[in-house]
């Protein structure tokens, strides 16, 4: 059953050996519309720092009632690499993350999860075994935050519609499938869900996301509806 990604922000993750912080954000790739990334608030915990936690750490279709659990301790988050607050993820940086962890680089195959479709739940060889060394290292990763995007204008071909509100995650894949579109006051302000399919673009400068259904369908589907064509 698909999850809606904004229920999760301020919800408590652990670790093997105790809490680690609360989920802030998440990151996801606009090019595949998949979740790479947990963006977590530690508290005092690792001060002036982002404690980023990837799929890979937790267990198949996680993101439901079950809770939020890893399978890393406190010490192995600790060790990580350091990625300080602010600052882009880069394919350099999660090379080393991926390497730290061994886990297999998703950028490295054609599925959504490299040479798999969900993300592994254990190494495949052993922390540092995985060298990632793949053809697509030095392009950009494509990472955008899930709460940023929430509050950009949503355009039809033939207007603007209102904003973005949220998105519709697979737990198991951790594709996004769907965004929420909230009408405001055009057509009585009801919410829709977009498919990642109708996406034409986002503007990160303009702060917009263009779809290339018209006002009219949106007009036509029935509020907390999937649009359809």
């Amino acid at each position: 059953m698909n999850q809606i990604i904004n229920q999760f922000y301020g919800n408590r993750v652990s670790a093997e050996d105790g809490d680690i912080g609360k989920i802030e954000d998440f990151y996801f790739d606009d090019n595949a519309w998949v979740v790479r990334y947990l963006v977590v608030e530690t508290g005092s915990w690792l001060t002036g720092r982002q404690v980023l936690l990837s799929p890979h750490a937790f267990e198949p279709g996680d993101p439901t009632l079950k809770g939020w659990r890893v399978h890393l301790t406190r010490k192995q988050i600790e060790d990580s690499p350091t990625l300080a607050s602010h600052v882009p993820v880069s394919r350099q940086y999660e090379t080393s993350y991926y390497r730290y962890y061994g886990w297999p680089g998703y950028w490295e195959s054609g599925d959504v999860w490299g040479s798999h479709s969900v993300p592994l739940t254990v190494p495949e060889s052993g922390p540092g075994a995985s060298s990632h060394h793949g053809h697509n290292q030095s392009k950009d990763v494509h990472l955008r935050s899930t709460q940023a995007i929430s509050r950009y204008h949503l355009h039809a071909v033939d207007g603007a519609i209102g904003r973005v509100t949220g998105f519709r995650m697979d737990p198991l894949k951790w594709t996004i499938q769907a965004i929420m579109a909230d009408t405001d006051h055009w057509n009585s302000g009801k919410t829709v869900f977009v498919p990642t399919r109708h996406i034409l673009g986002i503007s990160y400068n303009e702060r917009t996301v263009a779809i290339d259904l018209t006002k009219a369908k949106i007009e036509l589907t029935p509020a907390d509806e999937t649009v359809t064509r």
